[in-house]
């Protein structure tokens, strides 16, 4: 009867110090003893300063000071303010979802700190898919094993409407890792029959199933893959050379940081070098500067620029008349 007691002294002091104290607002003991009491557990200061010692034996962090006692909560409000919303923007977990994990993770700190969190909206375009982190918890799981998944692939049409891939068809791949880019979490898989490498975005992904086959595979390099990928898109990196705006500098450091390889200056702005895949989401990038940024090299992009303007132009030549004249 006594341990049992002793149990639910320190059950119940240990959930009072995590959720009503933090380092701006400890407890003095007399309250602490009271709010005990509330729970309808008696204790003497002694059997509490033993908890309490027990307690930070076994990683609890609770300071004392001679305003009272008080827990180091393992995160900060700051800390779990950007947690909050790095999971509140992230597309690739539907509303619900996120609703439980943004909870989860305020219950990890005091009342007081809690108050303090603010709620972000949620970012527009998230899926509807629940099944993501249950998928994803598989996917972990299969890849230490090299166990191959097969799933359905689907692509979002209109809210609430999908359509499969391959007409419902079975994808199977080897994950081999997981990655995020702009607000979407991408699984990598390698395919036994295509022998390559391919990303795949996890919100579209569903009805998975993990296989009990361990299968040999590459080894994967995650710096190198994503050093072949612009907005995830995937091809072989080169070098380009760019001449830019002036006023284009924090915008290329954002998106390349330290690869890129300032080559000169001059009155109008600057060149760089930037080794990087010339995929389709690079090509849009570059569009959406116009004037601002002019590509130098290599030939070839500045031919897909070309041929992009030329569509582009033929497009709104002719396009409103043709679209106009059917309705």
């Amino acid at each position: 009867m006594r341990k049992e007691s002793e149990a639910q002294r320190a059950a119940a002091l240990y959930m009072i110090l995590k959720e009503q104290t933090d380092i701006q607002h400890p407890m003095p003991m007399p309250i602490l003893l009271n709010k005990l009491e509330n729970y309808g557990i008696h204790a003497e200061r002694r059997s509490i300063y033993h908890i309490l010692s027990i307690l930070n034996s076994f990683g609890v962090d609770i300071c004392h000071t001679k305003a009272g006692y008080a827990m180091q909560h393992v995160f900060t409000t700051a800390e779990i303010t950007l947690l909050t919303a790095a999971i509140q923007n992230t597309l690739s977990v539907s509303q619900s979802k996120t609703d439980r994990l943004v909870a989860k993770l305020k219950n990890m700190l005091s009342l007081y700190q809690r108050e303090k969190i603010f709620d972000n909206p949620h970012a527009p375009g998230k899926t509807e898919n629940n099944e993501s982190l249950d998928n994803l918890e598989l996917i972990l799981a299969a890849i230490p094993n090299a166990n191959p998944i097969e799933f359905t692939y689907i692509d979002h049409i209109f809210r609430g409407v999908v359509k499969y891939r391959k007409n419902a068809g079975r994808y199977r791949g080897i994950p081999c890792a997981v990655l995020y880019n702009l607000n979407r979490c991408y699984i990598v898989f390698y395919s036994e029959h295509y022998h390559n490498f391919a990303n795949y975005r996890l919100d579209k992904i569903t009805r998975i199933v993990r296989k009990n086959e361990h299968i040999s595979i590459p080894p994967f390099d995650c710096a190198a893959w994503m050093n072949h990928s612009f907005q995830m898109y995937t091809d072989q990196a080169e070098t380009i050379t760019l001449h830019c705006q002036a006023d284009m500098a924090p915008i290329l450091f954002d998106q390349f940081g330290d690869i890129m390889i300032m080559q000169s200056k001059d009155p109008t702005g600057f060149t760089v070098s930037i080794r990087v895949a010339i995929t389709p989401g690079l090509i849009g990038w570059l569009v959406q500067f116009q004037t601002r940024c002019t590509v130098l090299k290599p030939d070839r992009l500045i031919e897909e620029l070309k041929s992009v303007a030329a569509q582009l132009q033929q497009q709104y030549r002719y396009g409103k008349e043709k679209y106009e004249s059917k309705n």
